[in-house]
């Protein structure tokens, strides 16, 4: 379980979501990261982030086919190329689809992503002696070879290629020309749909069916807002990653209003709100505006972008603990994808099942195994007590309770003495049944017992 990625990401889940620590050190995550020759990673390496998200991604899916249970990664951010030869002289397409998890664009060359995007679909002419072999007509014809959006995911996530390898002086080197892109980005000119409609929008609604028009996707479908920015500053053998991150809207509980998620950057240890105005002079790379040849082209630059498409926005939830049927209604809520996938559960089996029935009535926040969640509650309780070791107020609250118990304790004692003195006292103790000769003898060393307790228990 400790070389386990999927479950090393649920413990990180867990204390990112409920760890009351200023930081979280995912030690174990980095021990269960291997490298391809089964290593664990070196975190004093440089190391490119987008290969270590793609990896990642390997890692979650796979764990989950292996369970049989659904592919999240693939669920979330999985969509679908497609590869087409279209012939110029005769009528004919062939097209081959592919699955992708992200889009890698150009940056050198490119102004904007948009520009960048336009010459990934534009393809290439094959004519001449590259000409395309059409076994339709058993001879070669000039086609345009291409590929284009199929299917798109709910999260897209673009790679931006700003590392980039120098064939002459045989090294790599970063890319720190300017790239543009836009908070909203509408992905219809790039998909097959799209291409098809600038080709021949006319002959071809005229040609479609009803029902074929009726099948088109929504507009909404192809509108996406950026959501997340992973950044890198340095070359391409030393530097940093940080990342811009926008939080989920929430639905206020008061009025019911939908409110907008701010935007925070993460960099290592600090987090701190981050205004999106700065898109430009933070994210975009190259040379500032200002036109001063002074001014060197930027070391910090976009690398990764996270777009969500408009329609498939999710919402902050606010976790509520049930007091009965809590079981019901957590399979209600994953059945209505409401609630966190069952993987969680399947990798954690739940310790306390065979407990009281009124302990598995309580859901654990975020639908986290309860295990994961007793261990983030054990590390919360440990900072808890290093915060309080130099403080005052917290030691004096400590010595109040410990006096009040022992003075509650010598009470105590003085009260059970009382007791054992009047037992004594009336003939029910030991001295009484056990004494032996005269009733004289044994009146006289009753009193004097009785009398020498009394005066031991007024002492005390």
């Amino acid at each position: 379980r400790h070389d386990s990625v999927f479950h090393q990401l649920q413990v990180l889940f867990s204390a990112l979501s409920l760890f009351r620590g200023g930081s979280y050190l995912p030690k174990a995550f980095w021990h269960s990261f291997k490298d391809y020759d089964g290593s664990p990673i070196d975190i004093k390496e440089h190391q490119d982030a987008y290969e270590f998200f793609t990896r990642l991604q390997d890692f979650v899916d796979q764990h989950l086919r292996s369970t049989n249970q659904a592919p999240a990664m693939q669920n979330v951010m999985g969509g679908r190329f497609v590869q087409q030869i279209i012939c110029k002289d005769v009528e004919f397409r062939s097209e081959r689809e592919e699955d992708f998890y992200q889009i890698s664009v150009d940056v050198k060359g490119k102004s904007s992503l948009e520009k960048s995007l336009e010459s990934y679909v534009a393809g290439e002419l094959m004519e001449g002696e590259n000409a395309y072999y059409c076994e339709q007509v058993g001879r070669r014809v000039t086609a345009l070879k291409r590929t284009c959006i199929k299917e798109l995911p709910q999260t897209l996530v673009i790679h931006l290629k700003r590392f980039e390898y120098d064939h002459l002086n045989m090294t790599r080197y970063k890319v720190r020309e300017r790239f543009e892109f836009p908070s909203s980005l509408d992905i219809f000119k790039y998909t097959a749909d799209g291409l098809a409609a600038l080709e021949d929008s006319t002959a071809r609604m005229a040609s479609m069916s009803a029902a074929q028009q009726q099948q088109q996707r929504p507009r909404n479908y192809y509108l996406y807002e950026l959501q997340g920015i992973v950044m890198h500053s340095g070359t391409a053998f030393a530097g940093h990653y940080y990342s811009y991150v926008k939080e989920r809207p929430r639905v206020s509980a008061e009025t019911g209003e939908v409110i907008d998620g701010k935007w925070y950057i993460f960099d290592d240890k600090v987090v701190r709100p981050w205004d999106p105005c700065n898109l430009e002079l933070d994210c975009y790379g190259g040379r500032s505006a200002s036109g001063n040849p002074r001014d060197g082209e930027r070391a910090y630059s976009a690398y990764m972008l996270f777009y969500e498409r408009k329609d498939s926005a999710c919402f902050e939830r606010t976790e509520v603990k049930l007091p009965e049927g809590a079981g019901q209604a957590k399979a209600q809520q994953q059945q209505q994808g409401t609630a966190v996938p069952a993987t969680a559960s399947a990798e954690e089996p739940d310790a306390d099942s065979s407990s009281s029935s009124s302990s598995s009535t309580l859901m654990t926040p975020y639908g986290m195994p309860r295990q994961l969640y007793k261990d983030v509650l054990h590390h919360n309780l440990g900072i808890a007590k290093n915060i309080h070791v130099y403080d005052k107020e917290y030691f004096r609250f400590v010595k109040n309770v410990v006096d009040g118990r022992v003075e509650a304790q010598l009470a105590a004692r003085k009260s059970r003495r009382r007791r054992d003195n009047l037992a004594l006292a009336a003939g029910a103790g030991p001295a009484s049944s056990g004494g032996s000769g005269s009733g004289k003898a044994g009146g006289m060393s009753i009193a004097a017992t009785a009398a020498a307790a009394g005066g031991a228990g007024g002492g005390a």
